[in-house]
């Protein structure tokens, strides 16, 4: 695995070249103000999750599509900013879930968040063996959720540890015993993250095919 390909960070004052990015060509940015601004946006492939870390420091409006097998949560990380999210307002402590097809976010006086984009069967196998049941539809959608600001806390961290590691150490993503661990640290806590939406009194969903096969050998 190659650390200077799987790292990539851009910093510019011109929002046209965030479009250029990985994460930028499924996206549309659309800047609200005229003043100058700093955009930076740092991307990590790891083995089953890209994390991302931006920084936007212009009123804006960001429109995306991601490919259907992408499961895409973020989270913001600055001070409270008036912000949209899917049409709801959010407040800094919510997650954003963005599965469910197009999704937009608009905010004033700049915006900071990471996320983390799962791949959709990763995700499936890990919420198997860790719930054992399938992966509930209302993670699939694209919308702001209360969860616990614990877990999302400590999310947010494994993702902002990745990326310093990744920056001052990258010599300990050489081993891939080292990067499936921390793929497998991030994607276990984001499914904490996604299972503190659910209600807690609400039906769970039916186990998954080889829960069921497992069951029945037994």
């Amino acid at each position: 695995n190659n650390i200077e390909t799987a790292l990539k960070t851009t910093c510019s004052e011109e929002i046209d070249e965030l479009a250029m990015t990985r994460t930028g060509t499924i996206r549309r940015y659309t800047q609200l103000t005229s003043a100058t601004s700093a955009f930076n946006l740092s991307e990590f492939q790891l083995d089953g999750v890209l994390l991302l870390k931006e920084n936007l420091g212009a009123s804006m409006q960001i429109e995306a599509a991601p490919p259907e097998h992408y499961v895409p949560i973020g989270a913001m990380v600055n001070t409270y900013r008036q912000a949209q999210f899917c049409g709801q307002d959010f407040e800094p402590n919510m997650l954003l879930q963005a599965s469910g097809g197009v999704w937009d976010l608009s905010f004033k006086g700049g915006f900071n968040y990471v996320a983390s984009v799962l791949d959709k069967s990763v995700l499936e196998n890990l919420a198997d063996t860790f719930l054992q049941h399938d992966i509930p539809k209302e993670w699939l959608t694209s919308l702001p959720r209360k969860t616990n600001t614990r877990l999302l806390r400590t999310l947010t961290q494994k993702i902002d540890n990745a990326f310093f590691l990744a920056k001052r150490y990258p010599y300990v993503f050489k081993h891939a015993s080292t990067r499936q661990f921390i793929t497998n640290d991030i994607i276990h806590c984001a499914i904490k993250v996604l299972s503190a939406t659910q209600n807690r009194y609400q039906t769970l969903p039916a186990p998954s095919r080889r829960t069921k096969a497992i069951t029945r050998v037994i």
